[in-house]
């Protein structure tokens, strides 16, 4: 389990202090890259990039993702549909581009495939992931929380402290809601597998597993990388975070696929 990836699978679930207080998880971490913060109101969830230009939303109710960036003022949108479709169509340039490699030198095309990510050999099974939950209890930030082992494969990858729903402050709906935006956010991760192949596939075969209550705290044991729970507040968040400029022009990412397909063909 990559501490980044847990804080992918964090920010695409939402949890409040009531079922209708606007919330915000702050974050600390040493993991680069990763965002700081994410927010919550109603059904949708936000965090925004850690580039600092953009926003990324889930909408639970629609299933739909929106990546917006604010720098260029354009967004697009993203749903099972939609992925599918992508992925089919990244797919087709992957094995194009994989044709047009088998007349080189045995040598020269897999160094080409590996830099490029279009290794043809068949990802391995998905790694079993387990959830092992100890006696042992801490408190991160005041939050009392029971020390959790992750073991991928038979071996222990991390480490997680989770509190119970009532612990965290977290309503019974909030935490159900919580859940199914970890399970979307999971569907959604598998069905990209074949935009990028094997590493894609990777990815979604590591995202952090469910946990029984809320994580305060995720520890990679691979790398030292993890992220802590620092904060909660509950402050009253307006609906323009949550939804693009009006000026802003959508962007279908179909249509420059479609464009780079064109390219590969010429």
């Amino acid at each position: 389990m990559n501490t980044r990836h847990f804080l992918l699978t964090l920010s695409l679930a939402t949890l409040s202090h009531g079922a209708l207080a606007d919330t915000v998880i702050h974050f600390k971490t040493n993991a680069p890259g990763s965002p700081e913060s994410m927010s919550i109101k109603g059904n949708k969830v936000l965090i925004s990039a850690p580039e600092k230009n953009g926003r990324f939303i889930m909408d639970t109710t629609s299933e739909k993702i929106v990546m917006i960036n604010d720098q260029e003022k354009k967004y697009f949108e993203i749903d099972s549909n939609t992925i599918e479709q992508t992925a089919s169509m990244m797919d087709v340039m992957r094995q194009t581009m994989l044709a047009q490699l088998q007349n080189l030198p045995e040598e020269q095309r897999k160094a080409l495939e590996a830099r490029l990510g279009l290794s043809s050999v068949t990802p391995p099974p998905a790694p079993k992931v387990e959830v092992k939950p100890t006696t042992s209890k801490i408190k991160v930030n005041g939050v009392p929380c029971t020390l959790t082992d992750i073991y991928t494969d038979g071996i222990k990858t991390a480490e997680a402290c989770v509190a119970t729903t009532k612990a965290a402050g977290i309503s019974d709906a909030d935490y159900r809601t919580m859940q199914k935006m970890f399970r979307l956010s999971k569907k959604l991760a598998e069905k990209s597998a074949k935009m990028t192949g094997p590493a894609a596939g990777k990815f979604a075969k590591s995202l952090t597993p469910e946990l029984d209550g809320f994580p305060m705290q995720v520890r990679d044991l691979r790398n030292g990388n993890q992220v802590i729970v620092s904060k909660i507040e509950t402050p009253k968040l307006t609906e323009k975070a949550f939804q693009p400029g009006k000026n802003y022009q959508k962007f279908n990412p179909m249509q420059e696929i479609q464009r780079m397909m064109g390219e590969q063909r010429r």
